[in-house]
């Protein structure tokens, strides 16, 4: 039985990990759910600088030279990638940044167990990984980033981590099949049959609706009979 600070550095390294696969994900997997949340976080993030330069286009040579403004660079979605890849908020370097922020998860006697030791290394390598994967995006060889990505899997043996595009998948489908079969019964509402529900997977199918426009539907057909 694994205690307190077994758990405590493998979900911190299984975040990690996540957060890597999640992130290099957006790139080898345009249309998957991480890409789409990740380039909303992107476009949230550049928001204001692209604010800052429409109203600077706005501004006379005379106006710009009073108020000694410049504008702001605005990295393109890949370089966004990389860096949530290889840095942590305002830190260049994610390794350092995620050795502090993880300080407040440890005791002071957890300094003193070899197991933290292992932690510091397994994270380290983790970053470095991170750092290759960077390095291969921003030179638009997905085939390498695709390998290196596994080589980091593979070194953490990661099986169970990422599923969500395969569940997603699974439930699309899903989807599809109810509301084809469903629009076949009076053209029933999408929103009414697929609802949000406070399940592991965050939605499902909603019975009561579902049984309802069967039920609609069968006594309109019952009237025609």
């Amino acid at each position: 039985m694994s205690d307190r600070l077994d758990q405590t550095i493998s979900s911190l390294i299984e975040n990690e990990i996540n957060h890597v696969i999640r992130t290099t994900n957006a790139i080898l997997k345009p249309q998957s759910i991480e890409a789409q949340n990740l380039y909303a976080r992107y476009h949230s993030w550049i928001e204001n600088a692209r604010i800052h330069n429409h109203n600077l286009s706005n501004l006379t040579l005379g106006e710009l030279e009073q108020f000694s403004v410049e504008e702001f660079d605005i990295p393109s979605f890949k370089q966004y990638v990389c860096m949530q890849l290889t840095e942590h908020g305002y830190n260049k370097n994610r390794f350092e940044q995620l050795m502090l922020n993880d300080r407040r998860h440890f005791e002071w006697d957890d300094q003193f167990d070899h197991r933290l030791d292992k932690y510091v290394d397994d994270l380290r390598s983790i970053c470095r990984h991170s750092g290759i994967i960077a390095g291969h995006i921003l030179a638009d060889d997905l085939h390498q980033t695709q390998t290196e990505l596994s080589v980091l899997m593979k070194r953490f043996n990661v099986t169970a981590f990422n599923q969500t595009d395969s569940v997603i998948g699974k439930l699309d489908e899903m989807e599809s099949n109810v509301i084809s079969a469903v629009e076949k019964l009076n053209q029933p509402s999408k929103s009414d049959i697929l609802d949000i529900k406070p399940n592991f997977f965050g939605f499902g199918l909603n019975g009561n609706a579902l049984y309802k426009q069967i039920q609609n539907w069968w006594k309109q057909r019952s009237g025609k009979l």
